[in-house]
């Protein structure tokens, strides 16, 4: 067993594990279902694909031509998972089934192949070997056609983070930039696998080369992924970008600026979701849509508006006490008063209060 054939296993045994944890771990939420689905295809594709380049497919030609039509679901599910994560899913409708056409009439192609005799795929795997399939019309077709797909989906999938990305770049989590990476790299790898099949079909590149490269840029995609779902301390949520409806945003608000939650010096997510009755998650969520920002830093912002209010109403007297200004305005102590209003207003509260009292 070779080096390559050892790092693809690997890689189909770790898609398989990551899929079935994804599974087990969603909470029926649609994205990481889709990214499990995704990651089984993968394993699926791999190993047939690694049994063809290594010749052992002639061993075990029954499994050959399954990982056929599950491809073209590829570039849905990707999309699918860019979609759930980022705006939600739209109610079900019976014209979303046309986006499984193309895997049925797939389907309807292969069957023959997938469920003709053990003699019957490896006189097709000789043909192929000897570049009579990719060669016809029905070769060629088939090479547009999937690609037409691909791209479809990609397209649609590269807009909608284009349309985000303001949203994707305030996540102070990482996870949506990770999401946003990640179908990127799926775009490039597509883009690239594009141009090696062109490159294969003038015989500017070998079969063998061309599948060495594919097996290990996929592999190098299912690590990727462990990479992030596995490092991370905490499973990363995968809970759905969803814009803010106008009730949301209006009980944020009225408990945030209205009953001025921000005044309480040990005020936290958990307890303004409380105050507000909207979910800690969707919260987060919420308060980087509307304020554009995280909460410790909205938090702060809100007490620095409300400290420079309280020192303008005493600046018309003598003597102003800015501990006092620190406490009232949801700070509970003066360091941290100092710092947060040095970072947002560029100067220390006593410059400002000196400036104050020189405009005036």
């Amino acid at each position: 067993m070779d080096w390559l054939t050892l790092i693809v296993f690997f890689g189909v045994l770790q898609a398989a594990f990551l899929g079935t944890l994804l599974l087990f771990k969603s909470n029926k939420r649609h994205a990481p279902i889709f990214l499990a689905l995704l990651l089984f295809i993968e394993a699926i594709g791999l190993n047939e694909q690694s049994l063809y380049y290594s010749g052992l497919i002639y061993n075990y030609p029954q499994i050959l031509g399954v990982s056929y039509p599950l491809s073209v679901l590829r570039p849905l599910l990707i999309f699918g998972f860019a979609q759930a994560y980022f705006s939600g899913l739209p109610s079900l409708k019976k014209s979303h089934l046309l986006h499984l056409l193309p895997f049925a009439i797939y389907l309807l192609l292969f069957a023959p192949l997938i469920f003709s005799s053990n003699a019957e795929k490896i006189t097709y795997l000789n043909d192929i070997k000897g570049g009579v399939w990719s060669d016809t019309t029905q070769g060629i077709l088939f090479f547009l056609f999937n690609n037409l797909i691909y791209l479809c989906y990609y397209i649609k999938a590269w807009k909608l983070l284009k349309k985000l990305t303001p949203n994707i770049k305030l996540d102070k989590s990482s996870q949506s930039k990770w999401v946003a990476y990640l179908i990127s790299f799926f775009l490039a790898f597509y883009l690239f696998k594009l141009l090696l099949y062109i490159l294969n079909g003038f015989h500017l590149l070998s079969s063998v080369s061309f599948g060495t490269i594919v097996m290990l840029v996929s592999s190098f995609t299912v690590q990727l992924i462990a990479w992030f779902l596995l490092a991370n301390a905490k499973w990363p949520s995968f809970n759905p970008v969803v814009p803010a409806d106008s009730e949301e945003i209006e009980r944020l608000i009225t408990a945030l600026e209205t009953e001025k939650a921000f005044l309480d010096d040990e005020i936290t997510i958990k307890k303004l979701a409380l105050l507000s009755k909207i979910k800690q998650d969707r919260l987060t969520e919420l308060i980087r849509l509307h304020y554009k920002d995280t909460f410790k830093e909205t938090i702060n912002k809100l007490r620095i508006k409300e400290a420079k209010s309280l020192i303008q109403n005493e600046s018309k007297d003598k003597s102003i006490y800015l501990l006092g200004i620190a406490l009232d305005s949801g700070f509970n102590n003066k360091v941290t008063f100092y710092r947060a209003f040095k970072k947002h207003e560029g100067v220390s509260p006593s410059e400002y209060v000196k400036g104050l009292k020189a405009s005036s």
